[in-house]
C-alpha cells in the first residue's frame, strides 16, 4: 500500500490528467505488478524518449551534445596502415636491445625485435591513463593468472573508449604492422603493480597471430627474450611512452618475459614499478 500511494502521488504530478482515486485502496491486489498496470492504465501521462548520439570518432562533440567524456563512441578497430615500418631498425642497430647469442647461427636468424621511443607526449599519456583508471579501479590485483605467467596485475580488454583522442592515440599502433595484418578488435589492458611479474611464455597461436605491438605507459621495463632452442638472450629496454613490437622470429621462437623487482640494462637497474600496457595482437593464423 505505501509503493502505491507514493506511486499515485507521482503520477499526480507528472501526468496532464490525474488518476480516478474513486476505487479504493482496498479494492486493489496487493501485487505491486497489478497495482502498477491498474494505475498506468488510468493515467495519461506521455514520457519523451531518451535522446541517443552516434558520435563520429572523426568528428569533435560539440557543447550542445555534452561533456566530451560522458558520451560512449562507436566501435573502431585500429588499421595496419605501415606508416612506420621504417623506423623499426635492426636489432644490432638499436640502442634499446642487447643480444647474447650463442651462435653465429642463432644470430643470423634473429629479427622481428623493436623498441620506437617517444611515440606518445606525456600529456597524451595522461589522457590515456585518465580513461583507463576509473575502469582499473573497479578491479583488484590479482596474485597469479589463470595459467600462472602473470602475477600482481588486474587487466581487461576494450573496444569502446569515451574520449576520442584515446583512440586516435591507438591508431598510432597501426602504424608498425604491415598493411596485409588484420589487427584483433580489442585493446588487451594490462596493469601491473610494483614487484609485478611475468613469466617466459609464447603467445599461443590460435590467440594471436605474427605481430604483437604494444604501448608501454607509466614506468620503464626491460622485456627478455630467451631463444627455445639454445641459452640465447636478448633484453629490450622499453622506455615510458613508447612502443614495443614483436613479430615473425622474435614472436614465435623466443619465450619473452618481464623479471620482478628490477633488471640490468646497459649496466643500469632498471626499476619495475608500477606500470599499464596497451597491447595490441594480429588475428591469430591457425584459428
Amino acid at each position: 500500500e505505501t509503493m502505491f500511494r507514493q506511486a499515485l502521488s507521482l503520477a499526480s504530478r507528472l501526468g496532464p490528467g490525474k488518476p480516478s482515486c474513486s476505487r479504493s485502496l482496498a479494492a486493489c491486489s496487493p501485487s505491486p505488478s497489478r497495482c502498477f498496470r491498474w494505475l498506468f492504465a488510468r493515467c495519461s501521462v506521455s514520457v519523451s524518449p531518451v535522446r541517443s548520439y552516434t558520435v563520429s570518432p572523426s568528428t569533435p562533440l560539440t557543447q550542445a551534445e555534452g561533456p566530451k567524456r560522458k558520451l560512449p563512441l562507436q566501435p573502431r578497430v585500429i588499421v595496419a596502415t605501415g606508416a612506420r615500418l621504417r623506423d623499426l631498425c635492426p636489432a644490432e642497430q638499436s640502442p634499446f636491445i642487447e643480444a647474447e647469442f650463442t651462435s653465429p647461427d642463432v644470430a643470423s636468424l634473429f629479427e622481428g625485435a623493436h623498441v620506437i621511443p617517444d611515440v606518445i607526449t606525456e600529456a597524451e599519456e595522461e589522457i590515456l591513463v585518465s580513461e583507463l583508471r576509473p575502469r582499473l579501479e573497479k578491479r583488484s590485483y590479482l596474485t597469479e593468472h589463470w595459467d600462472h605467467v602473470i602475477s600482481k596485475y588486474r587487466e581487461l580488454q576494450t573496444l569502446k573508449w569515451s574520449d576520442e583522442r584515446c583512440m586516435d592515440l591507438l591508431d598510432r599502433l597501426g602504424a608498425f604492422y604491415r598493411t596485409e595484418a588484420s589487427i584483433q578488435p580489442l585493446v588487451h589492458i594490462l596493469d601491473y603493480a610494483d614487484g609485478y611479474t611475468l613469466g617466459a611464455h609464447v603467445d599461443h597461436v590460435s590467440y594471436c597471430g605474427d605481430h604483437i605491438v604494444g604501448l608501454s605507459l607509466l614506468s620503464d621495463c626491460v622485456i627478455v627474450l630467451r631463444h627455445q632452442e639454445s641459452d640465447s638472450v636478448v633484453r629490450m629496454l622499453v622506455p615510458r611512452r613508447s612502443v614495443y613490437v614483436m613479430r615473425d622470429e622474435a614472436r614465435y621462437h623466443w619465450a619473452h618475459e618481464i623479471r620482478s623487482g628490477e633488471d640490468q640494462f646497459a649496466g643500469r637497474s632498471i626499476q619495475h614499478t608500477h606500470r599499464i600496457a596497451l597491447i595490441t595482437r594480429s588475428e591469430p593464423l591457425i584459428k
